[in-house]
């Protein structure tokens, strides 16, 4: 590939990394201090000045249950923490979480068996269930950041609204959020824009992820990957993807992964 050097170059984060704010996860920082959670995508920049966030140690230990499979560990300790929180930022990290978790019991599936299989029944179920869940927070922090941004529209509220908007597929919602971030050269403005394009699968947006993962951003690897698989182009979306999940906790890499290879399985039958 001719960006295989760019693929060489990822960063894995190491033990004394960031803790992202929105979901407890590892963000991994640039020279520049600042990074994109490849968890959640919320922007994280470091200010020693900046209170803690006071939910950051249970998040940090519902990622350790996750990382060690413990999903309905996992399940519990997020309904206990978010119900009846206004925190714009738990409920965007919430949501991510929630949506992992749909996927991981979607994913766990048994097909080695005889005859209707219970247990797979039952995980698809529950799948469905987290994933009533996780819209429920993406549209109650929508709703707030709706309230907030309508008289002067706050970047990095607008951009966790722009991010809610492109979980849940509504790109029209999205794109209305998008213009009203003001920065244009901000990491979140660039960032939105790369995600936005590529979702479209317009090639610019398959340049802008190409420049921002030249500039050590891993995420956009993953957008990378998308974009190939878009276009149906899955061998290199595949090599992509198997380089990015060796070196960097992504769920959502990881599935994606998952889905290309069930395609190129089912294109050979």
């Amino acid at each position: 590939m001719q960006y295989s050097k760019d693929l060489e170059s990822i960063q894995t984060p190491g033990p004394s990394s960031a803790r992202c704010g929105c979901c407890g996860s590892a963000v991994f920082l640039g020279r520049s201090k600042e990074g994109f959670c490849s968890f959640c995508e919320a922007h994280y920049s470091y200010d020693e000045n900046s209170p803690i966030n006071p939910s950051l140690e249970k998040l940090s230990g519902i990622q350790a249950m996750l990382e060690a499979g413990k999903v309905e560990d996992a399940e519990k300790g997020l309904d206990a923490l978010v119900p009846g929180s206004s925190d714009i930022g738990l409920l965007f990290g919430a949501a991510n979480i929630y949506k992992t978790l749909s996927d991981m019991k979607y994913y766990d599936l048994n097909y080695n068996g005889k005859g209707f299989m219970d247990e797979n029944s039952g995980n698809i179920y529950h799948s469905l269930d987290l994933t009533s869940k996780y819209k429920e927070m993406f549209y109650k922090a929508i709703s707030m950041i709706e309230a907030q941004t309508k008289g002067s529209p706050d970047d990095r509220l607008v951009y966790l609204g722009f991010m809610s908007y492109m979980q849940l597929k509504r790109t029209l919602d999205a794109e209305r959020m998008l213009s009203l971030m003001k920065a244009k050269k901000n990491p979140e403005r660039q960032y939105a824009e790369m995600v936005y394009k590529v979702e479209l699968g317009r090639e610019d947006g398959y340049r802008e992820a190409l420049e921002l993962m030249r500039k050590g951003n891993p995420n956009a690897v993953y957008y990378l990957a998308r974009y190939y698989a878009g276009k149906r182009r899955l061998k290199e979306a595949k090599a992509i993807l198997e380089k990015l999940v060796s070196k960097i906790r992504m769920p959502d890499a990881v599935f994606l992964l998952h889905k290309v290879n069930r395609v190129i399985e089912e294109t050979r039958l």
